[in-house]
């Protein structure tokens, strides 16, 4: 199932639909961030909360300059481990 995520999210830095993996962890990140009423600017962290969040709501939070085209997929806690592991590798 992650290997959907390579089909927008590039590991090299490139720009695809969505922002890149390399540098990803613990980037700060300015992003548009749903609130009651409607959306927001925020200062936002790429950590392992944003990571999960963003699994499990694309929607929540969009990094400025993209659009919200993220789908909601089924992903194990397994393979979210593993690909933030893989992300985390990206970003040394």
């Amino acid at each position: 199932k992650t290997s959907q995520c390579v089909g927008c999210h590039s590991s090299n830095g490139v720009r695809l639909v969505g922002p890149t993996f390399k540098g990803l962890a613990n980037r700060v990140f300015y992003g548009q961030e749903a609130d009651k009423k409607g959306m927001k600017l925020a200062v936002k962290r790429a950590d392992w909360s944003y990571f999960n969040a963003s699994i499990n709501n694309p929607a929540a939070v969009i990094v400025k300059g993209y659009g919200n085209q993220m789908p909601k997929i089924t992903v194990s806690e397994a393979d979210r481990k593993a690909l933030w592991a893989y992300i985390q590798s990206l970003s040394l």
